[in-house]
């Protein structure tokens, strides 16, 4: 029996090391603090969540059929929205939110991050590993929105999904 602790110990941590050393940049860049972004601390901001596409669709059929206080947020940068976006969604790219350092959007949003009329906010980046969307969540809560969903599947799973596309330009 005991040679057989010993001998599943050693797959353990045989297992252990291999694994970090396989793994070893992404636990550097980890360890560094570069993934911090892209996670949230349910603690800290409660009235962010990440819903699906079908949550999405949902919510989506919902504005088409006149409910108010939803507004979808794109947080990829401005050729990316002007390539396609959900329909009527507003365009606030991360990089000019971050780049202002007082979360001044431009004349769209009069100089700040408010939407006198939105209770619920859908905020979307491209999807896949894209990490704006929680990002800018996270910017918005901390400006006092409290019902915001972060579509996960973003862009790419909107748009592979054939659902309705809205071009600028």
């Amino acid at each position: 029996m005991k040679r057989l602790f010993c001998g599943i110990l050693v797959i353990v941590v045989l297992s252990i090391v291999l694994a970090a050393a396989f793994n070893f940049p992404l636990l550097r860049r980890f360890a560094a603090g570069e993934f911090r972004e892209g996670f949230i601390d349910r603690r800290e901001y409660a009235g962010i969540r990440f819903i699906t596409l079908a949550e999405t669709e949902d919510l989506f059929a919902q504005r088409t059929q006149g409910a108010e206080g939803l507004l979808f947020i794109d947080s990829r940068g401005d050729d990316d929205f002007a390539a396609g976006h959900i329909p009527g969604a507003l365009s606030i790219p991360l990089g000019r939110v971050k780049r202002s350092g007082n979360t001044d959007t431009g004349t769209e949003l009069t100089g700040t991050l408010e939407f006198p009329d939105a209770q619920t906010l859908i905020v979307y980046c491209e999807g896949g590993d894209c990490q704006t969307s929680i990002a800018l969540a996270k910017i918005i809560h901390d400006k006092g929105y409290m019902d915001i969903r972060i579509f996960i599947g973003g862009w790419a799973e909107w748009s592979a999904a054939g659902l309705p596309e809205e071009r600028s330009r």
